[in-house]
C-alpha cells in the first residue's frame, strides 16, 4: 500500500525513463487529481459526487475499492500540494487519444451533475481543463449537453434531486 502511494506521488522516481507501470500510475494520478479539482471547485464534495468519482475511477482503471480509496487519498494530497494543472493535463495530452480526452471531459460533467447542481465555478473549471486538453469549444459544449440531457432524462424517469443553479 505504501509503495503504491509513493509511486503515485512520484516519490521513488528513478532518473531513468518511467516504466509502463510507473507511467500508468502517473496517468491514474493525473486523471484523479483533475477529477477531484472539478469535484472540489464549488467547495462542496457531496456524497453523490464522491460516489460518481469512485465509479468513474473504477471504470477507467479497473481498480478494487481499496485501490480506489488509496488513489483518491493520494490524489487529494497531490491536489492540495500543487497549484498548477498543466503538469497533469500535459501528461494526459501526451498519453491519451483525442477520444479519451473527450470522454474525460464528459465524466467531469458527470461528477458536476451528480448532485444536480451546476455553478459558475464548476463550469469555468471544466472549460479551463477542456482548453488545457486542447479540445474545441464545440467538444466542450457537446460533452456538457450530452451529460446534462442524460441527467435530465434520468430525473424525468423518477430520480430526485436539486435543481440547477
Amino acid at each position: 500500500m505504501i509503495d503504491l502511494i509513493k509511486r503515485l506521488l512520484g516519490i521513488e522516481k528513478d532518473k531513468k525513463e518511467d516504466s509502463g507501470e510507473e507511467k500508468s500510475s502517473r496517468l491514474k494520478m493525473a486523471v484523479c487529481v483533475l477529477l477531484l479539482e472539478v469535484a472540489y471547485c464549488d467547495e462542496v464534495f457531496s456524497d453523490p459526487e464522491r460516489e460518481k468519482l469512485s465509479g468513474i475511477i473504477k471504470g477507467f482503471f479497473d481498480l478494487k475499492d481499496k485501490e480506489i480509496n488509496e488513489l483518491i487519498n493520494a490524489a487529494k494530497k497531490q491536489k492540495n500540494e500543487s497549484v498548477e494543472l498543466w503538469k497533469y493535463t500535459n501528461l494526459i495530452n501526451n498519453n491519451f487519444s483525442h477520444e479519451d480526452k473527450v470522454k474525460l471531459i464528459e465524466v467531469m460533467w458527470e461528477i458536476i451533475y451528480a448532485d444536480n447542481v451546476l455553478n459558475k465555478h464548476e463550469d469555468y473549471m471544466v472549460h479551463k481543463l477542456s482548453d488545457l486538453l486542447h479540445l474545441s469549444q464545440r467538444e466542450f459544449i457537446d460533452a456538457k449537453l450530452k451529460v446534462k440531457n442524460k441527467k435530465s432524462q434520468n430525473l424525468q424517469k423518477g430520480d430526485s434531486g436539486q435543481a440547477e443553479k
